[in-house]
């Protein structure tokens, strides 16, 4: 049920997806379903929940916090994993977690509070690469790195945006390398 409503999220969005959707999507009989999940609601969380784990284990684990490569590196290995993630997607969905907080961050303060956090989380992921890369004189030393985090993240979703709208999943590619170049020593 988790993998069905994750997957209804990336294509329908949370309004548009319902129950019986994760039912047929499933496979799964509705009194299970309410066995596991009182609503949508619960479901979604729990989706959120699952996604948000997925991100940090292959996103801010082994990327970002990759001591192993350098933090140019790392943001070069980022913006390839987002563009065949979202070539395995299509090219039909973008970042979920910036859908959902363009769909439900005004309605739903149960979403807002952890879209609020996977942001504040990311960021912070982001500046401590930042950092590093400034620490090793291999970023800029007038950078702030806080900003230059949120920077990307903004450009990520800037990115997805645009790659969705041209149908080519290097615009991606193309916009993080960009900064990666403002940012580079």
């Amino acid at each position: 049920m988790i993998d069905a409503a994750i997957a209804l999220m990336r294509e329908k969005g949370y309004h548009h997806m319902t129950v019986d959707d994760i039912l047929e999507k499933s496979g799964v009989k509705k009194s299970n379903f309410y066995y596991h999940y009182e609503s949508k609601e619960a479901c979604a969380m729990a989706a959120f929940d699952a996604m948000l784990e997925k991100v940090d284990e292959e996103i801010w684990q082994k990327i970002l916090s990759n001591k192993s490569l350098s933090p140019k590196e790392r943001l070069e290995q980022l913006a390839e994993f987002l563009v065949k993630q979202f070539e395995s997607g299509g090219g039909k969905t973008g970042d979920v977690f910036g859908n959902l907080t363009a769909e439900l961050a005004d309605r739903h303060s149960f979403f807002q509070e952890k879209l609020n956090d996977y942001f504040i989380r990311y960021a912070s992921h982001l500046e401590g690469v930042i950092q590093e890369g400034i620490d090793e004189d291999e970023f800029r030393q007038s950078i702030i790195p806080r900003e230059a985090a949120e920077a990307i993240l903004s450009q990520i979703q800037g990115a997805y945006l645009l790659a969705r709208a041209y149908q080519d999943p290097a615009a991606l590619r193309r916009n993080l390398e960009f900064l990666v170049g403002i940012i580079s020593s």
